[in-house]
């Protein structure tokens, strides 16, 4: 039988709970402080110049929208103070060419360009392959701003289609 000092044992409870602390808290916190949207029917994008940015399509659905609205594919800044915001979008992508290098950033409001750092890169080998791709960064966001995924292709006429995504946004 193993026995236990009772002083021990309460100094570890008070550790891991700093430690580890209680999921349901971790959660809470998340929410709090996070929205994200996800792809829920990819859609086809055309490359038709290579190396221009096209915003990617299909439909997204929003969870947990903490000072955010959603549009498909968007997610726009509601809350009044100017801050800065951690984005994190793992994706997959497949294309319609092999041997072709693709590229996706980060855009703000559409036509003010990639948020900086923001790119991922990576050559495509086959065609109907899907790829897993990481992207994150930090945004700097005002009321009315929004960001979205865009991305090219090293060849024009190239079809691009994200299959999954999970676009999310912290505070």
């Amino acid at each position: 039988m193993r026995t236990t000092n009772p002083a021990k044992a309460k100094s570890m409870e008070v550790t891991d709970k700093v430690i580890f602390p209680d999921a349901t808290e971790q959660n809470t916190a998340l929410s709090e402080s996070c929205s994200q949207m996800y792809i829920t029917t990819p859609a086809p994008v055309t490359i038709v110049t290579a190396g221009t940015y096209y915003k990617m399509a299909g439909t997204t659905a929003a969870y947990q929208l903490v000072n955010f609205t959603h549009s498909n594919g968007r997610l726009t800044y509601t809350g009044a103070k100017t801050r800065k915001f951690d984005v994190v979008i793992p994706f997959s992508v497949s294309s319609s060419e092999k041997d072709i290098t693709v590229t996706f950033e980060v855009y703000k409001n559409g036509g003010e360009g990639a948020v900086v750092p923001s790119r991922i890169t990576r050559t495509l080998r086959a065609v109907g392959d899907i790829y897993v791709m990481p992207l994150a960064s930090i945004v700097e966001l005002a009321q009315g701003d929004y960001v979205e995924l865009w991305g090219t292709a090293s060849k024009s006429g190239t079809i691009l289609t994200i299959e999954t995504l999970s676009f999310l946004i912290c505070s």
